[in-house]
């Protein structure tokens, strides 16, 4: 009984470590996969000129703020023409 006790765990075990490596081998590829896109973001980012994704999508809110007033300017210059 004893004997078969230590046959089983040693069975266990043993498929155990054949899950590991079968875990640390697909850690290691998506690891890999990971950083091959991390790495192909940050080239795509410096081709279109991103430096920082906050900072860009605060320069085009500003951008925006500012045209936005500029037609409310022309607009309300627009009417106070008509009105003379």
């Amino acid at each position: 009984m004893i004997d078969d006790y230590f046959k089983k765990h040693a069975e266990i075990h043993r498929a155990a470590g054949t899950s590991d490596d079968f875990l640390t081998q697909e850690t290691d590829q998506l690891r890999s996969k990971l950083a091959q896109t991390e790495q192909e973001l940050r080239k795509a980012k410096n081709k279109a000129g991103v430096i920082s994704l906050d900072d860009s999508r605060k320069a085009y809110t500003e951008q925006i703020a500012k045209i936005r007033q500029e037609i409310f300017d022309a607009e309300a210059q627009l009417q106070n023409a008509r009105r003379r």
